[in-house]
């Protein structure tokens, strides 16, 4: 193959990486978005204001929309980053790849392209988009975590009113299941023996 082919094949690696690490950029703005929406989330749950957490939930599902649309543009650059890919031999060979079948293989190859870039644009905003993930999976769960408080609260106020005794109910392998006036709500007797502690 002449060296201006070659070249031109490496262009088209080259069109391929900024088009990944714009979308990588947009990830990590629309994730810090959903991060930051997640935090407000909880503030609101605290001070029990409905319609501002109403607001903020239709902002984070806006939010989960706009990131779905980039997933859709990731998928539609693997699919044309594999024509290129079937159509150059060369390519197959100088980055050590057949056929890009997810999004690891994807960075992976990005990644062997960028050793000889001086900066490391891809690298750097995965590693920030991982790190925001992981942000907002633990604020999730303080979220969750809230609710389930929450809603356990709700229902012993409800039972007392109703004038019903609650009881939680621990299994040997440390599950929970409830009782109310000695009525069993969530049965667990393929896991061993309850200890009983009222509540």
């Amino acid at each position: 193959m002449k060296k201006e082919e070659l070249k031109n094949k490496d262009d088209k690696i080259k069109f391929f990486y900024y088009q990944v690490t714009d979308i990588w950029k947009r990830f990590c703005e629309e994730h810090a978005t959903l991060f930051n929406l997640t935090c407000d989330e909880y503030t609101h749950l605290l001070k029990t204001d409905m319609d501002k957490l109403e607001e903020t939930i239709d902002k984070k599902s806006k939010t989960i929309d706009r990131i779905n649309v980039l997933d859709n543009l990731r998928s539609e650059i693997i699919d044309e980053l594999n024509i290129h890919l079937k159509n150059s031999d060369e390519v197959k060979k100088q980055y050590k790849i057949e056929k890009v079948q997810n999004v690891s293989e994807l960075l992976s190859l990005m990644e062997n392209f960028e050793k000889n870039l001086e900066e490391k644009y891809l690298n750097n905003f995965n590693n920030l988009l991982i790190n925001i993930i992981e942000k907002i999976q633990n604020q999730n769960k303080k979220n969750h975590i809230f609710i389930n408080k929450a809603i356990h609260s709700l229902s012993e106020i409800k039972g007392s009113i109703e004038g019903k005794k609650n009881y939680e109910t621990y299994t040997k392998k440390g599950v929970t299941t409830y009782k109310v006036n000695n009525v069993v709500k969530k049965s667990s007797d393929d896991l061993g023996r309850n200890f009983v502690k009222p509540s």
